[in-house]
């Protein structure tokens, strides 16, 4: 049982909303860990070249669940041997059964944490805006 975890918290929101932006800060205030799925699945794709999964990217599809839950139970981990007070998932679950493996998972490795999810809302044109822009000076391929 892993005490030291407080809370998890679950940043949802469509793309450009400021999830990581979020997490980042809350991650810093609160010694949290930043579970950031997007940013890990990017590393892999950058580092395993010709990967079949590139393309199900670009073109939006979700990166495959069989992919998915060990880099999810991998950051999961990095939280149980470290100091962090609490996790923030940012980017998992993206689809239901990710949600309920997620939420097994985590219940039985933190029992005692409080649950919180927060939906970060901005309008379409906004994040629009904001998806454009962090394409033009990222280079972000799944923008």
């Amino acid at each position: 049982m892993n005490d030291h975890i407080r809370a998890v918290l679950f940043l949802i929101g469509k793309q450009g909303c400021g999830k990581k932006t979020q997490a980042n800060f809350v991650a810093t205030e609160f010694r949290y860990l930043h579970v950031d799925m997007g940013a890990m699945i990017r590393q892999i794709l950058e580092e395993r070249k010709n990967d079949p999964n590139q393309q199900l990217v670009e073109k939006g599809n979700l990166f495959p669940d069989t992919e998915v839950f060990p880099l999810y139970e991998n950051m999961v981990e990095e939280a149980c041997d470290t100091c962090h007070s609490g996790v923030i998932l940012d980017g998992v679950p993206r689809t239901v059964d990710q949600a309920k493996y997620v939420l097994k998972d985590l219940k039985k490795r933190f029992p005692k944490a409080v649950y919180a999810a927060v939906n970060i809302e901005i309008p379409d044109h906004e994040a629009v805006k904001r998806i454009k822009n962090r394409a033009r000076h990222e280079g972000r391929s799944d923008d």
